[in-house]
């Protein structure tokens, strides 16, 4: 097959998706009328919330708002970008890209490197394995034979893992993997790219970086090879553990080890247990703890964290050593995951192995059923939190009770719900000996003082006194404040009427119900030169279909309703790709509008009918859209105004004509209105 240009590739991609298909990969969909319906992987749901058209290829939550088409699912469950999402689908479906221009040349070059890596790295770790079945491999089958003395467990761990051996010498896997690959030939300095090889310091050349030691494969979560950690076999090899560094395809703080084996038993018990090191994880699933994994000797990352839970990790179990530094890195990984979970409702818990003891060697110990009862006993992060800080404190003395009284209150700050933050003030009130009046008392001050009150705004107050005459008929020289503007999307929309939102979506919704709407009702919506819409993502959708309805591929597609509305979902989420508040707005709306329509008897008819009932019901809703602005700007103004009863009442006369007179304003008046 030819390869096509990224666009038409990306083109022919999409055009083979199947949004049900997609999303079934990783959510029970339920038939629903003509949509599907299953429980949003992207937060907590309890019941069904999320809603899938076939038809328009869109999906929405409508609990937590989430939604777009199949790339969006895509890259949001799979953490990648547009581009990433297009090359991995164009794979799966046999389509090669042709990259074109100086960037996409780039770009395919960086593409063919990863493959090569990845080719180097699947051919590396079948070399190893087949170096631990040769008898020169004694000492690492003798070393893993010490750990699990059950034969049966010592082959499991290889196979389900597939270890391996790096054999003594420094020329073993560079030979091979020149002589099997002609890029290698062509360019030997990707060994040291993929970090299997060293350059020698003097002269030319390369060396095995791994060399006398138990090969540990790193998969990524689709089984691909993509690093290896090196376990030495003697107390003369250091470091005891030499890792690959990190490549285009690896990224430490992206990657768990073991992910790729636990990935459906974290899906179907909604769990996972986080561990340190390789052996931990490894005697973890041998001993049935099977959504055990590790994190590669690095700190918790967020990456880490959206891998878990976009595999369905409800409760995060931090399984880390018992010693000094096991509880700081449980400590670091409680801070990453500790901000994101007001909005996942992630659980976390911390798991402490007795004994001073590391998770490997307990289980071996003890097995996996001793474990099981280690991690049923979790304690809960903030009890694991407020008892470090309270760690080898004198609490039984006034000075160790204060020092105890410092150290929780940041901790009880930072707890947000009511009825939780009582509950850890009366625990450790008892613990630390000191009233839960008295300990409320110095988180309330330390709040205080990290949150000051901001100083009050000058309001002309002090001119209060001075009163202004009132003329019924003539000019007013009333003072308006100017209007307190901020970014934050959800504190603009709560400033707004409900009917003002409501009347905002209803001319949206008959804008987006079929193609012939479409058109008709942005020839309405144009001839009012007054019209905006004060919801931002509402305005951003307003502005972007008018642009659209100049689309000249918008107009071809007219003939077709689904083909016109899948044109303009795919151009919508194109042009607003990093607002996520206006697509998810937009999905909503263009899932709703059909059976909003359909209420008011718009399904069955067509051509001029269709528009002169759409010129109608438009005009209803632009009315009422006029009316609830209108009143809105009264009631501010009135608030304004508050501080002076003249200009209040000023204020009644001013708006008097302009509030009853007219239904709607006109655009001269509009568009001289603030």
């Amino acid at each position: 097959m030819s390869r096509l240009p990224f666009a038409e590739a990306a083109e022919r991609v999409k055009s083979g998706l199947d949004i049900i298909d997609i999303i079934q990969r990783h959510v029970i969909l339920k038939k629903s009328g003509r949509n599907y319906m299953g429980k949003c992987p992207f937060h907590n749901d309890k019941s069904p919330s999320m809603n899938v058209s076939r038809e328009k290829g869109i999906f929405k939550c409508f609990s937590c708002g989430v939604g777009g088409d199949s790339l969006t699912f895509l890259m949001k469950i799979e953490n990648k970008t547009y581009g990433e999402v297009i090359r991995d689908l164009a794979q799966d479906q046999g389509i090669e890209i042709a990259y074109e221009g100086q960037g996409a040349e780039a770009a395919s070059i960086q593409r063919d490197a990863r493959q090569k890596i990845l080719d180097l790295n699947y051919a590396a770790a079948k070399w190893f394995e087949e170096r631990l079945q040769e008898p020169t491999a004694q000492p690492v089958m003798h070393y893993l034979s010490s750990r699990y003395t059950d034969e049966t467990q010592c082959q499991a761990a290889i196979q389900q893992f597939q270890l391996g051996y790096a054999p003594a010498g420094w020329e073993n896997l560079t030979p091979y993997l020149k002589g099997h690959f002609d890029f290698v030939q062509a360019n030997p300095d990707l060994l040291t790219t993929a970090g299997l090889a060293n350059n020698r310091e003097h002269g030319q050349g390369h060396y095995d970086r791994f060399r006398n030691r138990l090969i540990i494969p790193i998969l990524d979560e689709r089984g691909q090879v993509v690093a290896f950690g090196g376990r030495a076999l003697s107390d003369e090899d250091k470091p005891k553990y030499l890792n690959s560094p990190e490549t285009t395809v690896y990224k430490k703080s992206q990657v768990l080890y073991g992910f790729h084996q636990a990935r459906e038993a974290i899906r179907q018990s909604k769990a996972a247990v986080l561990m340190e090191g390789y052996f931990d994880v490894i005697s973890a699933h041998l001993g049935g703890i099977t959504e055990a994994v590790g994190s590669c000797g690095t700190a918790m990352t967020d990456s880490h964290l959206k891998l878990l839970t976009r595999f369905g990790a409800e409760t995060v179990y931090l399984a880390f050593d018992s010693d000094e530094a096991g509880l700081k890195a449980a400590l670091s990984a409680i801070s990453l995951i500790e901000p994101y979970m007001g909005a996942s409702e992630l659980q976390l818990k911390v798991l402490i192995v007795p004994d001073g003891k590391d998770p490997d060697e307990f289980i071996r110990h003890h097995g996996g059923d001793a474990f099981r009862e280690l991690i049923a006993n979790a304690r809960h992060f903030l009890a694991f939190k407020f008892d470090m800080a309270l760690k080898d404190l004198p609490v039984h003395t006034p000075e160790g009770r204060i020092q105890a009284a410092n150290r929780i209150t940041p901790l009880l700050a930072a707890i947000h719900r009511p009825a939780t933050r009582s509950e850890y003030i009366k625990l450790y009130s008892e613990r630390i000996e000191i009233s839960e009046e008295a300990l409320l008392l110095e988180v309330k001050r330390y709040e205080q003082s990290r949150n000051p009150a901001p100083p009050r705004a000058w309001t002309g107050s002090q001119n209060s006194g001075k009163k202004k005459a009132i003329s019924k008929h003539g000019s007013t020289s009333l003072r308006r404040n100017e209007p307190i503007l901020t970014d934050n999307m959800s504190e603009l929309r709560s400033q707004l009427t409900p009917r003002q939102v409501a009347a905002e979506k209803n001319l949206l919704k008959l804008t987006l119900f079929n193609s012939e709407s479409f058109h008709a009702m942005m020839s309405v919506l144009d001839a009012q030169t007054w019209l905006s819409f004060d919801d931002p993502a509402h305005q951003e959708i307003l502005e972007g279909l008018r642009g659209l309805s100049q689309d000249p591929e918008a107009q071809q597609n007219a003939s077709s309703s689904q083909a016109f509305l899948g044109t303009l979902i795919e151009k919508m989420n194109h042009l607003y790709f990093d607002k996520p508040d206006v697509i998810h707005t937009f999905a909503e709306l263009a899932l709703t509008a059909e059976s909003f329509c359909d209420s008011l008897g718009l399904g069955e008819i067509k051509g001029t009918p269709l528009k002169d009932k759409l010129s109608n019901l438009a005009e209803q809703q632009l009315t009422l859209l006029a009316n609830a602005r209108r009143h809105r700007q009264l009631q501010q103004l009135k608030a304004n105004a508050s501080q002076n009863a003249g200009e209040q009442v000023e204020l009644l006369y001013e708006f008097k004509d302009r509030l009853f007179a007219d239904a709607r304003p006109s655009p001269g008046q509009a568009q001289g209105q603030t």
